[in-house]
C-alpha cells in the first residue's frame, strides 16, 4: 500500500494565499483543526444552499475530468477534449458563483443598490438646480420655483434615508465579513464598498469561506466511506475540483481588471488630462470675469485625476496580488490533481484527505503594502463616482 506522507507536508508546505487589500488574513479558524469530534464538523459545516447546489457541479466536473484524458483531440461526432473543456469550464463559472452565496454578499447587493439610487437622485437634484435658474415664481402650467425647490427637498430626504439605512447595513455587512475571519474597521468596510477592488476582495473572501467549510464536510465524508474506496475516491475528487473553482475565480477577477477596470479608469485619466489642458488653454485666454469659474473647474479637474490616479494604482496592486495568489493556489492545485491520481490506484486514503484538508490552515499570510483609508469625505465620494462608472461599464 503506498504511503503520501511526504507527499501531504509539501503539499502543506505550499499553503493557499489570499491577497486583501487592506488587510492580510489572519489565522482566523486556526483553532478548529484542535477540535475533535462531531462538535467540530457541526461548526464547519458548509451553508446548506451552498452545500445543496455545489456538490451536484463538483462531481460533474471531476467525470468530466476523469474522462478527458481518454477522448480524442477532435471528433466531428460526440465529445471530444475541446468540448469536454468548454463544459469543464463553463460548470467552473457556475460553481463559483455558487461560491459567492452568503449574507454578506446579499447585504453588499443591497448596500449597492441604494447607493445607486442615491447617485440617481444627486444627478436629479443637479438637473433640478439648473432648471430653477431660469423657472418663472409663478406659472399656471409647468415647473415653478416652489414647485422644483420642493421635488428637491423630497429628494434630499430620501437620500437621508437611503443613507441611514446603508449605515445600518454597512453595520450588519461588517458584522458578517468579521465572522469570517476578516478583521475589518468601518473606515475599512467603507472602501471594500466604495471600490471595485472591494468587489474581487469580497467575492473572494466569501468563496474561501465558503471552500474551506465544503472541504471539511468533504473530509468528514470521506473518513465515513473507507468501507466504500471508490466513494471516498469521489470525495478527494471534489475537493481537487474545489481548488480548480477557486482558481477559475482568481481568472476572473484578473480579466476583469485588466480587460475592464484599468482600461475604462485609464480612459478616465486620459480625458481628465485633456480636459486639464484645454481648461489651462483658456483661462491663459480668459477675463477677469472668466477666470475665477475656470480655476475653479481646474481644481475640480485636479481632484478628479488624483483619485482616478489613486485608483489605478489600487487595481495595479490588486492584480498584482492577485497573480502572486494565483501562482501559490496552482501549485497546491497541481499537487491535489497528482494525489488524485495517486489514491485511484490506492486505498491509503484518509490521511491524504486530512492532511490535504489543513492546507486551508496555511491561508492568510501574504502581506501587501496597506491602503490608505479615505482621507475625506469628498474623496469618498469622488471614489464612489468613479465605482459606478466602472460598474456601469460592465453591463
Amino acid at each position: 500500500m503506498i504511503r503520501f506522507h511526504a507527499l501531504c507536508r509539501q503539499g502543506c508546505r505550499c499553503g493557499i494565499f489570499m491577497w486583501l487589500g487592506l488587510c492580510s488574513f489572519e489565522r482566523a479558524y486556526a483553532s478548529e483543526a484542535d477540535v475533535e469530534g462531531e462538535a467540530y464538523h457541526e461548526q464547519a459545516t458548509a451553508p446548506p444552499i451552498v452545500w445543496k447546489r455545489i456538490i451536484p457541479e463538483l462531481e460533474e466536473i471531476r467525470r468530466l475530468e476523469d474522462r478527458h484524458d481518454s477522448l480524442p483531440r477532435f471528433s466531428l461526432f460526440g465529445a471530444d477534449r475541446g468540448n469536454n473543456r468548454e463544459m469543464i469550464d463553463e460548470i467552473l463559472e457556475d460553481t463559483a458563483e455558487i461560491l459567492g452565496i452568503s449574507p454578506a454578499s446579499d447585504l453588499r447587493g443591497e448596500i449597492l443598490s441604494l447607493e445607486e439610487e442615491n447617485s440617481v437622485s444627486r444627478e436629479r437634484i443637479a438637473d433640478l438646480k439648473e432648471k430653477r435658474i431660469s423657472a418663472p415664481d409663478n406659472a399656471i402650467f409647468g415647473d415653478t420655483v416652489p414647485k422644483i425647490d420642493d421635488q428637491i427637498d423630497r429628494l434630499m430626504v430620501a437620500i437621508s434615508e437611503r443613507e441611514a439605512e446603508i449605515d445600518d447595513k454597512r453595520q450588519l455587512f461588517a458584522d458578517q465579513v468579521r465572522s469570517m475571519g476578516l478583521d475589518l474597521s468601518l473606515d475599512q468596510v467603507d472602501f471594500l464598498l466604495s471600490t471595485v477592488v472591494g468587489d474581487e476582495v469580497i467575492d473572494i473572501a466569501i468563496a474561501f469561506y465558503n471552500v474551506k467549510r465544503i472541504t471539511r464536510d468533504l473530509e468528514r465524508l470521506t473518513s465515513e466511506s473507507l468501507e466504500d474506496i471508490e466513494i471516498a475516491r469521489r470525495y478527494y475528487g471534489m475537493y481537487t475540483v474545489l481548488l480548480q473553482s477557486m482558481d477559475a475565480l482568481y481568472e476572473a477577477s484578473l480579466h476583469s481588471i485588466d480587460d475592464r477596470y484599468l482600461i475604462e479608469i485609464g480612459g478616465i485619466v486620459a480625458r481628465t488630462q485633456e480636459l486639464m489642458t484645454q481648461t489651462g488653454i483658456l483661462i491663459s485666454r480668459a477675463d477677469e470675469n472668466h477666470r475665477s469659474a475656470l480655476q475653479g473647474n481646474i481644481r475640480a479637474q485636479e481632484f478628479t485625476l488624483e483619485a482616478a490616479t489613486m485608483y489605478q494604482k489600487y487595481l495595479e496592486q490588486q492584480r498584482s496580488g492577485l497573480r502572486e495568489a494565483k501562482r501559490k493556489l496552482q501549485r497546491n492545485l497541481d499537487v491535489a490533481k497528482n494525489t488524485y491520481e495517486t489514491v485511484k490506484i490506492s486505498g491509503d486514503l484518509l490521511q491524504v484527505m486530512r492532511t490535504s484538508g489543513d492546507l486551508f490552515e496555511l491561508l492568510f499570510n501574504l502581506h501587501v503594502p496597506e491602503l490608505r483609508p479615505f482621507e475625506n469625505i469628498e474623496m469618498r465620494r469622488e471614489f464612489e463616482k468613479l465605482t459606478i462608472q466602472l460598474r456601469r461599464s460592465g453591463r
